[in-house]
């Protein structure tokens, strides 16, 4: 019991530092990702949290490989998607964070390989957050591990192929 009293006393102080952060700012950051073959960069932008929630918005350009009906040669055909989602983080120490984020998404299709305007579906991911320095406003590298689902299909390429789903991951730099 006495181990047990005295290791909560250690851990409470680390759990405290993660505290020290400025959570009132706006976080700025970009992004390489990869939604199960699909490619992609991009960026994004943290509102300022409120009890440790936060809204996230993020833009992406991604590329589907895919045989091209004209030439039958592979090609990268580039499509953009947006996300918008709820954020909760949970700091673990000074220079690290954990994070989780569900909402939605959107992909705007190329019209060389789908004809819709649109393709909505949603997303969930966990991040962790790696904090370089101390002090109110730290920049930091993060990683994120998820899944995207959105139905999408490329009803114009040859074998019609799915893209915007799947495991998703991502890194990146945040300031």
């Amino acid at each position: 019991m006495k181990l047990k009293i005295s290791l909560i006393l250690v851990l409470i102080p680390f759990t405290l530092i993660g505290q020290i952060r400025d959570t009132k700012q706006v976080k700025f950051g970009f992004q390489i990702n990869q939604f199960q073959d699909d490619f992609g960069l991009g960026i994004h932008v943290i509102s300022p949290e409120f009890k440790n929630l936060s809204i996230s918005l993020k833009a992406n350009t991604n590329w589907l490989q895919g045989i091209s009906p004209k030439t039958e040669n592979q090609n990268w055909y580039h499509y953009y998607n947006g996300q918008i989602a709820i954020r909760y983080r949970s700091p673990i120490s000074e220079k690290v964070g954990i994070y989780a984020e569900g909402g939605l998404f959107v992909a705007v299709p190329n019209p060389d390989f789908s004809d819709q305007d649109f393709s909505p579906g949603g997303f969930g991911l966990f991040g962790f957050e790696f904090f370089i320095g101390t002090g109110k406003r730290v920049p930091s590298y993060f990683i994120e591990l998820g899944g995207i689902g959105s139905g999408s299909t490329a009803e114009k390429l040859p074998s019609k192929p799915i893209y915007a789903n799947g495991f998703l991951i991502a890194t990146g730099f945040r300031f």
